[in-house]
This record gives structure tokens, sequence and C-alpha cells, in this order.
């Protein structure tokens, strides 16, 4: 497996992981304030909208990628403008969440209840992951680009080509299917049997004892 590959993979996985722990903390949050704490209540569920959009996207892209060949899904393309909404989308929930401390640096340590100090590190959680999140994604973004530009420099339609042959392509190794001709395989004809048979039907001499003499 190509470096490009290797980082993307592990890309969507981290994504996609951080993705699920925000989502169950949102998701908890959002049920216990609904109602309570208006403010903590929008941006837990802002947080929770953003994790389910990274899975219902990510996920097929990821997965159709790897199964099959040939969908637009794996377009360098579509696989950018994805990756690039989601990398607004995870901007703009770590930022309200960070925006709800109101700038204020949290100790959890400093809580004067387990139950208060259970909820400022939650926060601290959805905090840290979406901007990992938003991380990643640009990192991931900056990387695809340059591979494409290397690719384009070398006379390579990009844009549609799929996102597992990037890396082959800004390398020059790729190669156009179309030019590829099967060869094909000629096995050995077998070799005819010169074994023959002995012949039985040559003449038996036969054999005439002369007398004795007397």
């Amino acid at each position: 497996m190509a470096l490009f590959d290797t980082l993307r993979l592990a890309s969507f996985a981290t994504v996609l992981a951080f993705s699920l722990i925000v989502l169950g903390i949102s998701g908890y949050w959002v049920s216990q304030l609904q109602g309570v704490a208006t403010s903590f209540a929008t941006s837990s569920s802002f947080s929770l909208a953003v994790s389910v959009i990274t899975w219902a996207f990510m996920f097929p892209i990821l997965l159709v990628s790897a199964l099959r060949r040939g969908s637009f899904l794996s377009w360098v393309a579509i696989e950018l403008g994805i990756c690039g909404f989601l990398w607004v989308l995870w901007l703009a929930s770590a930022s309200y969440t960070t925006s709800m401390s109101a700038g204020i640096t949290l100790n959890c340590d400093l809580a004067l209840t387990t139950e208060a100090e259970s909820v400022c590190r939650q926060y601290q959680a959805i905090q840290a992951f979406s901007w990992l999140n938003w991380l990643i994604l640009f990192a991931y973004i900056v990387i695809a680009v340059i591979f494409a530009v290397k690719a384009m420099n070398k006379g390579q339609s990009v844009w549609t080509m799929e996102i597992t042959d990037l890396a082959a392509a800004a390398s020059g190794s790729a190669t156009d299917g179309s030019t590829i001709a099967a060869s094909n395989y000629t096995g050995k004809a077998p070799e005819p049997n010169h074994y023959q048979q002995p012949q039985y039907n040559q003449p038996v001499q036969q054999y005439h004892p002369q007398g004795a003499q007397v």
C-alpha cells in the first residue's frame, strides 16, 4: 500500500473515531440539558449534527473506494469537496464549543463535586476532539492538493481520477488502463508420441534341420 493511501486510511479512521466520541458525549448532553441550559444544549446539538454528517459522508466514500472502482464517489474532486465541507463544519463546531467557556481556561481538578468534574471533562473532550478533527482534515486536504498539483504537472487528468490512483499519478508511474494490452498465455503444445509399437507381421524364417549323413 502506498504512503498516501496509508495516510488517507489513518486520517479517515481517526476522524471517524473522534466523531463517534463527540457524538456520544453531545448526545448525552442534549438529553440532559434540553430545556435547562439553552446555550449549552444548542452547542451540543450542533456538535452532534456535525458528527452525524461526518459519518454520513466520510464512511461511504471510504467504503466505496475500498470495495469498488469507477464510482464517482472515489473521484479526487468529490473527496476534496466533501473533506473541505467537513473541515468547515468542524471549525465551526470547535469554535462554537470553545466560545462557551468565554475565553476562560478550565481546570477540572478544581471542581467542587465529582459531577461537576465529569461535566468539565466532557466539555474538554468535545472541544479537544473537535479541534483535532479540524486539524486532521486540514492536513489531509493539504497533502491531497500537493499530490494533485504534482500529478497535473505531469499531464495527468486529476479531478476525475480515483483517489487511490493519485499517488501513482503524482509519482509518474500511473498508466492508462486503455493502453494496457492483456498478454495471451500460450501453453506448450504436447509433444507427439514417437513410441512405435513393435511390428509382429514380419515373416518368420523356418528352420529345417539337416538329417545325419549315413
